[in-house]
């Protein structure tokens, strides 16, 4: 019996040492316990893996994508992920202002000042109309007096906003998108007066925005001195444009459109603006170029011209002023290389001035 006692001992002893020198090669995962992690590494040696540990097969796991917000789930599904607003497997694409609400569905991305208006440069002038103090009062019982103190005010302002869009606005009246760098802009005033650009600027994206949807690319700020004459137009172009462009161009710049590029017309600045006219959009690229007027890719290879029936900008809504057909658009199609109405815009006025 001593002797058998003996070798249990020298027994224990060897495998003691054993656990203290050597590791455990069950242990798969080096965290010191054999668990199930560890038995479904050993059993995937024979036959299957559980590659995300989720105690499912891969063969019958429909999610093994560790960076999935279900690929734990019980029972399996497949792969989801976390949207912009944080849901699991929502659809989200975007929240460009951070307001909780996706930017498809956001009617202002961005801030909307005390006008009302979107991303709005915000009112000329804050008058104070009216201040109306609130107190309350309370009685110290034991020297029996009255003390008053101030809870808060309501202060009414008198808003002087900017004047909202109308027929008075500059809006882009002619697009060009032809052969070689023959591309340009071309800006209309419907006033009767001078429109000092000084406040206006191009904002636009190249393809798809790098900043989000709905969200510029890049700021191009009208140089000092620029106006557009009562009726006249003013013309950006691309430094390598033909000569009939050159000729006409009022301001260059080294890109202008190819078709796929959404420009604006903006007044304001970087950090507050106002979206006044439109050649395309800021939510994506399009492809080739955009449908105008029932046109395939219109604004690629093609001349647009708008309308003399349209009196101001689409305020950014490029959607709106493209139609589905000729009748309904507020451009006209014209073959690429055609300025024959480059320089001038046809207006037939506003009705109501």
């Amino acid at each position: 019996m001593r002797h058998l006692v003996g070798l249990l001992l020298i027994s224990i002893s060897l495998t003691t040492s054993a656990q203290e020198s050597c590791p455990n090669l069950y242990d798969s995962n080096s965290n010191g316990t054999i668990d199930i992690e560890d038995f479904l590494a050993v059993l995937s040696l024979f036959a299957d893996v559980d590659t995300d540990y989720d105690g499912i097969w891969d063969s019958q796991d429909y999610c093994t994508d560790l960076e999935a917000c279900n690929y734990a789930n019980e029972p399996s599904e497949s792969c989801a992920y976390v949207d912009f607003l944080g849901d699991c497997g929502g659809s989200c694409m975007g929240d460009g202002d951070s307001d909780g609400i996706c930017d498809d569905e956001d009617d202002c991305i961005g801030v909307v000042d005390e006008c009302g208006i979107c991303n709005g440069p915000g009112a000329t002038e804050i008058v104070i109309e009216n201040i109306t103090i609130f107190y309350d009062s309370v009685y110290a019982e034991q020297i029996d007096q009255w003390f008053v103190f101030e809870v808060g005010a309501d202060t009414t302002f008198n808003l002087t906003c900017p004047p909202p869009l109308g027929c008075g606005t500059l809006f882009f009246s002619e697009a060009g998108e032809g052969s070689d760098m023959n591309r340009y802009l071309e800006i209309y005033n419907p006033t009767a007066s001078a429109v000092d650009l000084t406040g206006y600027a191009l904002a636009f994206v190249l393809n798809t925005p790098d900043n989000g949807v709905g969200n510029y690319d890049f700021w191009f700020d009208f140089p000092a001195g620029a106006f557009v004459a009562p009726g006249d137009v003013y013309i950006i172009a691309t430094y390598t444009a033909d000569s009939v462009i050159i000729e006409q161009a009022d301001h260059f710049l080294n890109y202008v459109s190819n078709g796929n590029d959404g420009f604006m017309l903006v007044q304001g600045d970087e950090a507050s603006y106002i979206q006044i006219d439109a050649v395309g959009d800021w939510n994506g690229d399009p492809g080739t170029g955009w449908d105008v007027a029932g046109v395939i890719s219109a604004t690629k290879d093609h001349t647009l011209v708008r309308k003399s029936t349209v009196q101001t900008g689409n305020e950014g809504e490029w959607v709106t002023s493209v139609g589905t057909s000729a009748i309904d658009s507020e451009w006209i199609v014209l073959d690429q290389d055609d300025w024959t109405n480059l320089g001038e815009h046809e207006f037939q006025g506003c009705e109501n001035p």
